[in-house]
């Protein structure tokens, strides 16, 4: 009967009907984040078409989140959610009438997958004589440079903690990549060379030795050069070095020996922890020297002994990462003969940053 057929039918429990709501959420969030507005076609101020760029490239970093979640690669996901997260602040300026730095935005999941992507270079072998090769060899390789450096100061900025240089570098490393794409295709279609010309760039960077903690100073011994000894080819040396910290216990160490020669390469390197925000730490830099002693290695009955010092002044590290010279053995203030290269590095100089300005020659593609 018409009622017991109404029984049978399977109830719809507020479980399932929760359920489906929130597929349907799900299925229409999705479908809000796959749009790409296309902002050419819309109307309104140059503030409302970088307000919507700026909507559509986050909607573009919260897709690939979740997509790099379905994959099951979660700590790129998080990184995705994390640059999608940085835009709410510029969304903000924008909303405000505030200006923003398009050059500073993260570059889209898709480049940056392009951008990292391997590229081919083209061999003068398979290049046909008599036409445009040699032009084009030379662009290849000058975007090939180009492109490289900037991905290498990309990475020096993220590695620093500036995020806005960084993305910057970022976008001028995607345009190079897309210059490169372009004369790579009119090369092997053998397009007329398209017109090009360079430009003098310039920049600032903070020079900074990322792979070093704050409280490390990095030690490198490197060679010994020209020893003053009665058997230069038969004298075995090694390096005892002191650093003055702390007063009270000084960092000593010393390097391995090595046999047959007045010209002996030690290239060791030794990591020596410090406080640099302590003051006394800081008065050692200032005022002290780090102490290298070459000694020659007795033999039976015979102790060993010093051929000279080597004192290295660290007040250079006050406003420099890297001190990297040769410094002559001494005996109280008599030079003995030879040399100790001697490398010394920390993250940051102790007292300010070390900024350079660098200039380069860039190549521009004209379009």
């Amino acid at each position: 009967t018409k009622q017991q057929s109404e029984i049978s039918k399977p109830a719809t429990t507020l479980s399932d009907q929760s359920q489906n709501t929130k597929n349907a959420l799900i299925t229409s969030d999705e479908d809000s984040l796959a749009e790409k507005p296309n902002v050419r076609k819309l109307g309104g101020s140059r503030q409302e078409k970088q307000l919507l760029l700026l909507i559509a490239k986050q909607k573009q970093f919260k897709l690939a989140a979740l997509e790099a979640k379905r994959k099951g690669e979660i700590s790129q996901a998080k990184e995705y959610l994390r640059l999608a997260k940085g835009f709410d602040r510029l969304i903000e300026a924008s909303n405000c009438g505030l200006p923003v730095d398009m050059n500073s935005v993260p570059v889209s999941p898709e480049n940056k997958v392009l951008l990292e992507s391997d590229f081919d270079v083209v061999s003068v072998n398979d290049c046909s004589p008599g036409s445009d090769s040699d032009i084009y060899d030379k662009l290849e390789a000058d975007l090939l440079n180009q492109l490289k450096k900037f991905m290498e100061t990309r990475n020096h900025f993220k590695a620093i903690g500036d995020v806005t240089s960084a993305n910057r570098f970022e976008q001028q490393a995607l345009s190079t990549k897309k210059d490169l794409d372009f004369v790579k295709f009119s090369h092997k279609n053998k397009h007329p060379v398209p017109k090009f010309h360079y430009e003098m760039k310039s920049f600032s960077i903070v020079q900074c030795n990322t792979e070093l903690g704050d409280n490390d100073v990095e030690l490198t011994l490197v060679q010994g050069i020209n020893y003053n000894v009665p058997n230069p080819k038969e004298v075995d040396t090694y390096i005892r070095f002191e650093f003055p910290y702390p007063n009270e216990d000084p960092f000593r160490d010393k390097t391995s020996v090595i046999y047959n020669t007045n010209n002996p390469v030690y290239d060791e390197k030794f990591t020596i922890p410090i406080q640099r925000n302590a003051r006394a730490c800081q008065r050692i830099f200032k005022r002290q020297t780090l102490k290298c002693e070459v000694w020659a290695k007795g033999g039976f009955f015979r102790s060993d002994c010093l051929i000279g010092t080597a004192s290295v002044k660290l007040q250079p590290l006050e406003n420099i990462c890297v001190i990297h010279d040769s410094f002559n053995l001494m005996d109280g203030r008599k030079a003995v003969g030879g040399k100790l290269e001697v490398k010394i590095r920390v993250r940051n100089p102790i007292l300010t940053k070390q900024i350079e300005q660098v200039q380069e020659k860039w190549l521009v593609i004209d379009s």
